[in-house]
């Protein structure tokens, strides 16, 4: 627990859980630019707001920093859309003979976020685990063409890597998992579902595993906190629309927490999981549930928390330098680890 007088922005947190000094001082740095919390700004704006702060970066070169190694654009065909998918591929110098390819999808409560926001996350992902990394730009919602647009979108690709590995710099022995943070696990979890048997790991980074937002003691203690809070998940469902109809609250290819039917994919048949959670995060004790009910079906899970850092420092790898650096070397060992085993 920290010293709640050392803190301005985090102080009520302060009071129960460890803040990390990098969490204060980003919330200081984001007041100063005037950012707004999702909640208050509105969809539209939320998306602006977005679209400012990490392009801006991008221009500046910010974002290819360090990076050694290469990165390139590609369409992925996908049955449902005629003009096909577009990803980057992010192949760090230091890949492996047989690489391990890792399809990331990125957060955004499936309404705000691009590969543009997640540029440096991606080449640390690709740098730290020496791996291939294929990031979709998978379509927001709504999307009145397609009210499952993302899920779609995301299973596309999935399929399309497993079947065409070399086609991104892979061999046909590299293994193929998926990894994504917020709304991005929450779509891992889609795909495991649909594809269950073929994906040698999921990374579950901080996922939206469930839509209960009442009773989760996580929700209530980071309900309006800086950064990602709890009323800003409440907008994102909203602005969504995906939770309106019941078919898809209690469809486990959205809903990861919903309960599976006689004929559905087991729970059983996903892959071993990482499920990585941060502290200071409202989805914390999400996380903490599915992993439970992972292995109640007999899902090998290693779960790791980092302590005192909030929702979205996992992908944002500059702002919060040090407890990003810890996840991301947790998600790396992780790979690492299971990946030797399996060979």
């Amino acid at each position: 627990m920290s010293k709640p007088s050392e803190f301005k922005h985090w102080a009520k947190a302060a009071q129960k859980y460890f803040v990390h000094p990098e969490t204060e001082a980003c919330a200081q740095k984001f007041d100063e630019l005037g950012l707004q919390p999702f909640w208050k700004l509105g969809l539209e704006a939320s998306r602006s707001q977005c679209d400012a702060v990490y392009n801006k970066g991008v221009q500046h070169g910010l974002t290819v920093t360090g990076f050694q190694g290469d990165i390139k654009d590609i369409l992925i065909p996908a049955p449902h859309l005629p003009d096909g998918i577009h990803a980057k591929v992010y192949t760090p110098k230091s890949v492996q003979e047989v690489p391990v390819i890792i399809i990331y999808f990125h957060g955004g409560g499936l309404v705000v976020g691009d590969l543009n926001m997640y540029e440096m996350c991606m080449m640390t992902l690709a740098k730290q685990n020496k791996a291939i990394v294929v990031v979709p730009e998978y379509r927001w919602l709504p999307c009145q063409q397609d009210r499952l647009a993302p899920f779609n979108d995301c299973d596309a690709v999935t399929r399309w890597v497993l079947d065409n590995k070399t086609a991104v710099g892979g061999v046909p022995s590299s293994f193929v998992g998926v990894a994504g943070d917020s709304a991005g696990g929450q779509l891992c979890c889609s795909v495991t579902y649909s594809i269950p048997g073929r994906l040698a790991f999921q990374v579950l980074v901080y996922p939206v595993a469930d839509i209960v937002l009442e009773g989760i003691e996580s929700m209530e203690d980071f309900w309006e906190t800086p950064g990602f809070c709890g009323k800003d998940m409440e907008a994102m469902f909203k602005w969504c629309k995906l939770f309106e109809e019941p078919s898809h609250a209690n469809n486990p290819r959205v809903n990861p927490s919903a309960p599976r039917k006689a004929n559905d994919p087991p729970l059983s048949a996903s892959p071993p999981t990482l499920m990585l959670l941060v502290q200071l995060d409202p989805l914390r004790d999400w996380g903490i549930s599915y992993a439970g009910k992972l292995r109640e079906a007999g899902v090998t899970v290693e779960l790791q928390m980092v302590e005192g850092a909030p929702h979205i420092s996992f992908s944002d790898v500059e702002n919060y330098s040090s407890t990003s650096a810890e996840a991301h070397k947790i998600v790396a060992e992780y790979i690492q680890r299971l990946t030797q085993v399996k060979q």
